[in-house]
């Protein structure tokens, strides 16, 4: 078998040196370049993630913890806020604006932050990491945390859950002896409690439940008030780096592009949060990155509705995107009409494994491929000299790796194209291309253009 595929190389390469723009003859394989001594670039991401895991594990609700790189934060008010190393924590409320710095080779620096604002969840906190160039600016005007506690529903008793503080009112729910309520208010003299049940806000006599606190600390409540769940954070400015991969020249660089990854404690309740003054309402896993002029929100997990009543809402599934226009203060301008589909390529880098909850990215092949239309000599209109172009005139499988012994990630019909990064003689003894990172196609069947034989010459990854 090696004699095989040595005998393929020799052949792949006496075959390259006679290769023309726009031919189906397999380019030379050289091997990959190494680069210079000195500092290892692709690994400060790396490192810095994992010194953000280590320090940060225990991140405390309403916390926000220093990961690594160089951040900077500005308190609400004058007073000294020791925040200076890995491993530093302060209180939500107290920040006012916290500032990553960009990627530093030099320094070997990436910045990473966790933050758990708790924001309008009785119960647990979102999670917030980010990371690389980020700055957030905290815009909530509630410089506490609410109050809510755990109430048990009394011994030898049930308790009636209502939709107003009297015993006419609508019965929400029946609860009974050690159950679990979470109070969140009261009215004036404290005889009725407001409560949240199974995501549903109602109140309940408090003669009904007991609970380790005094229940004079809830706020008071009247009937007609919205339940009060509004803490730091749950307002923000977000303004992030885009498309600055750390060491991007690498092959295979572990960074991935600045932003924000949020997810909430489960999938059962939503979270609402203000972000550049525009609302969302989400359960599950978002990915924010602005540009300029642009508020990115890509639903990695779970769904969002984005906007409200006043503006419409535009409701986004998992894998789809929102592109929300900013005017020129970074803040929402115009509502978005449609959702778009998210990229994969550029969000598979982002450091999930940092969040509580393992997701699985969906898969889009957006950012990889480039529709043509066949038999127009499209890739005769491309440079000699100019970055590889492979494309096809008939559909093809795309791999997760280069041979038939990898799953197919998706099937793309005739008349695409793609710039690969990457080459390999796989499993089968045939060589392919590597569109990005966990995407292959076979070069039997594909055209090129440009500077094919250039690209680095990889081992094919292990099978699944």
């Amino acid at each position: 078998m090696r004699l095989k595929m040595l005998f393929l190389l020799v052949l792949i390469i006496t075959a390259s040196v006679f290769s023309v723009t726009a031919q189906d003859a397999t380019p030379e394989v050289t091997p990959e370049s190494t680069s210079e001594a000195g500092v290892n670039c692709p690994t400060i991401a790396q490192n810095a993630l994992e010194e953000a895991a280590r320090e940060c594990a225990n991140t405390g609700i309403n916390e926000i913890c220093y990961g690594s790189g160089a951040l900077e934060l500005t308190a609400r008010d004058s007073g000294a806020i020791d925040f200076a190393a890995s491993g530093d924590r302060v209180d939500v409320s107290a920040m006012q604006r916290l500032s990553l710095l960009p990627f530093n080779a030099e320094q070997e620096s990436y910045s990473v932050a966790v933050l758990r604002p708790r924001i309008d969840l009785p119960e647990g906190a979102l999670m917030m990491i980010a990371f690389g160039e980020v700055t957030l600016q905290n815009i909530s005007d509630a410089e506490s945390d609410f109050l809510a506690r755990e109430v048990l529903v009394r011994r030898g008793v049930g308790a009636n859950v209502r939709d107003v503080p009297d015993e006419a009112g609508s019965l929400i729910g029946t609860y009974f002896w050690g159950q679990a309520l979470t109070a969140i208010g009261r009215t004036e003299e404290g005889a009725w409690l407001r409560v949240i049940a199974e995501g549903q806000a109602g109140w309940v006599s408090a003669d009904l439940v007991t609970g380790d606190f005094d229940f004079a600390l809830l706020t008071v409540n009247t009937s007609n008030d919205a339940p009060v769940l509004y803490a730091p954070l749950q307002t923000f400015d977000l303004r992030t780096g885009v498309f600055d991969v750390p060491c991007s020249d690498e092959l295979d660089a572990t960074g991935s592009e600045s932003g924000l990854l949020i997810q909430t404690p489960n999938l059962a309740r939503s979270a609402q949060i203000v972000v550049n003054n525009f609302p969302v309402s989400f359960t599950g896993t978002l990915y924010l990155q602005t540009l300029p002029d642009m508020l990115q929100i890509n639903v990695l997990e779970g769904e969002a509705e984005t906007g409200d009543v006043q503006i419409g809402t535009l409701t986004l599934a998992v894998g789809e995107l929102a592109q929300v226009p900013l005017d020129e203060n970074g803040l929402y301008a115009q509502y978005p009409n449609t959702a778009e589909t998210y990229s994969y390529v550029r969000t598979r880098k982002a450091p999930l494994a940092l969040l509580p909850r393992p997701i699985s990215l969906p898969f889009s092949l957006v950012g990889v491929l480039q529709a043509f239309e066949p038999n127009t000599g499209f890739l005769q209109t491309l440079p000699a000299d100019g970055q590889c172009v492979v494309a096809w005139s008939d559909a093809v499988n795309l791999r997760s790796g280069p041979g038939t012994q990898y799953p197919i990630r998706e099937s793309s019909p005739a008349g695409f194209a793609a710039q690969p990064d990457a080459r390999a003689v796989g499993l089968d003894g045939v060589l392919w291309w590597r569109l990005a990172e966990g995407i292959w196609v076979n070069s039997n069947g594909t055209a090129i253009a440009g500077l094919c034989g250039l690209l680095p010459v990889i081992d094919p990854p292990p099978l699944p």
